[in-house]
């Protein structure tokens, strides 16, 4: 093998191994962008865009629905659904076009 065709091939190696990290560190687990204060053991959890309401676990019987304020476009107000007491689940989730924003949270009302 001639001397350019091993620079050659070092330099593709060389820059390989620095592509390595960068896409490992692009893959890793997302971490969530916020997170309303509880009610009743109830949560919204989102990132850029996405969102999810959640119980973990939930503390009272009743009927729950998230709020979500969203960047240039309107509130999403979810439809109530019901969560008994101890029960540990998402009942909602979606997505914003350009962004989720603090303020969202978790509404209860007794059933």
């Amino acid at each position: 093998m001639g001397s350019a065709l091993k620079t050659q091939v070092a330099r593709i190696v060389a820059i390989g191994l620095l592509a390595v990290p960068s896409v490992a560190l692009a893959a890793g687990t997302a971490s969530a962008a916020g997170w309303s204060p509880k009610t009743n053991g109830c949560e919204v959890v989102w990132w850029d865009t996405a969102w999810k309401a959640q119980c973990v676990p939930a503390e009272k019987d009743g009927y729950y629905h998230a709020y979500i304020k969203r960047t240039a476009q309107s509130d999403y107000v979810g439809t109530e659904r019901w969560v008994s007491a101890g029960a540990t689940k998402v009942f909602d989730s979606g997505a914003a076009i350009f962004a989720v924003q603090d303020g969202s949270r978790v509404y209860y009302t007794a059933g």
